[in-house]
Parts: structure tokens; sequence; C-alpha cells
């Protein structure tokens, strides 16, 4: 953008007396008007994140105050909305990738910016990791319950074969965790995974070793969550019983 800035007169002055306003009336009226009741939880932290990358990425005078009050609820909500185990509390498969993208975007640019989150955070955040990787069949498809959204936080290329986000999901947290199984069922590198964290992520991901794995039955007791797998070479077979209530606060 800063080059197309320089390049052309007329895309300069449209990023700095349209574009840059409404990004800055977007921030304004999420930071005074965040999502109550029903809404709180993906919406809510959908606000968080958006108001907390803008203000990072862009220099408002407001800036330093939005960032400490978006960082401050993503914190919150990452606990709040997900379990000891990292299953998410709204109970509903779709979301999963969707929220998950957003902490993982936050994360990632507060690394890069000198804005770390807590370590409480990067450990639930490896707990929700976990759990995809746990809850995804050994060809990556996933259980569907609860709503489905089919929200997506970005879509890196309309015509990338590879539009499982669980598993890149998984190929981000290979890069940050350095888990060699993650990588194995995250369908590989992708244009995503590119933009987050570029050649030396290529590095990261590629350095992991390739492992077989070997997966088990997962019973997640206190979530109500049973995820039931038996496997013969490539043959699998899954079964996911879910117990939980479904949604989260008042719905």
């Amino acid at each position: 953008m800063d080059v197309l800035c320089r390049r052309d007169e007329d895309f300069r002055s449209f990023v700095h007396n349209d574009w840059l306003p409404l990004i800055h009336l977007h921030c304004q009226y999420s930071y005074e008007n965040p999502s109550r009741f029903s809404s709180a939880n993906n919406h809510l932290i959908a606000e968080y994140a958006g108001l907390f990358i803008a203000s990072v990425k862009w220099p408002f005078k407001e800036s330093p105050k939005w960032i400490r009050y978006a960082q401050k609820g993503l914190e919150k909500e990452i606990v709040l909305q997900h379990s000891e185990n990292g299953i998410n509390r709204e109970e509903a498969a779709e979301y999963i990738q969707f929220i998950t993208d957003f902490f993982l975007l936050s994360f990632v640019v507060g690394k890069n910016a000198g804005l770390p989150f807590s370590n409480a955070y990067a450990s639930r955040l490896r707990q929700i990791f976990d759990y995809i990787f746990h809850f995804l069949d050994g060809k990556g498809n996933f259980p569907k319950y609860g709503d489905e959204d089919d929200g997506k936080c970005f879509v890196s290329e309309l015509t990338e074969h590879n539009n499982n986000n669980f598993q890149s999901i998984l190929a981000s947290g290979a890069i940050l965790f350095g888990d060699a199984g993650w990588k194995a069922k995250s369908g590989g590198f992708d244009r995503k995974n590119e933009l987050l964290f570029g050649r030396e992520g290529k590095r990261i991901f590629d350095s992991l070793p390739d492992v077989e794995l070997q997966e088990s039955s997962r019973f997640y007791e206190n979530e109500g969550h049973f995820i039931c797998r038996k496997t013969d070479g490539k043959k699998e077979v899954y079964f996911h019983f879910d117990a939980a209530p479904l949604g989260y606060l008042s719905i």
C-alpha cells in the first residue's frame, strides 16, 4: 500500500481522505460499542482483534489506548471462551476456525510489533491448536455440530486448492510451537501461512521432522466431547459424540 501511495496520487488521496478515516471510525465504534449479551462471543473477539491489529498498524492518536484495551480484552476472552483443554464454549464447530484465526493473527501481530501476549494467552492458544488436532479425522475432516456459519477471518487465495482452514491453523501452530504432529495433519505450508510468517516460517515448517501419526481416542469428560477412533494403516473409524450444551452465555 505504501508503495502504491508513493506512485499514484489518486490512490494516495483515496487512502488518506477516505479509507483511513473510515478505518478510524470503525475503530472508534468498536471501542465505544463492544458487543454484549448474546453477541459477546465471536462478535466480541472479532472486535477486539480488529481494533488491536488496526491500532498497531496505523498510528491514530487513540492507538496506544485502543491497543491496551483490545489486548486486555483478547487476553480475557481467550480464557473465558475456552476450557482448559482449548474447547470453545460456544459449541459450534465452524466457529472454532473462525475465532482461532482472530486470536492467532493478533498473537502474530503483537509478537512482530513488540507487543507480546502473556504466557497464559500463548498456553491457551496452544491448547486450542491441540484440540483442533484431535478433533480432525485422519484426512483433516471435522465433525459438524452447532451453528455452521462458515465464516472466515480472511481468504488468502480464492483458487487455493487446500481451503481447509483447520489444517491451515495446524500449520500455523506447528510453526509457532514446533509441533511435528500438527505439521503432519496440516496439509502443508499454504499461502495464508506464507503471508503470516514469510520465508522464515517456511524454513521452520520444513525443518520439523516428518512423523507418522499414531492417534487414539480422546475423551474430554468435563466439556462433554468424546472422540473415538480406531486406525488400521490408512483406514480409520472415527466417531465424535457431543454431549455438551450448545451455545454460550444467553444463547
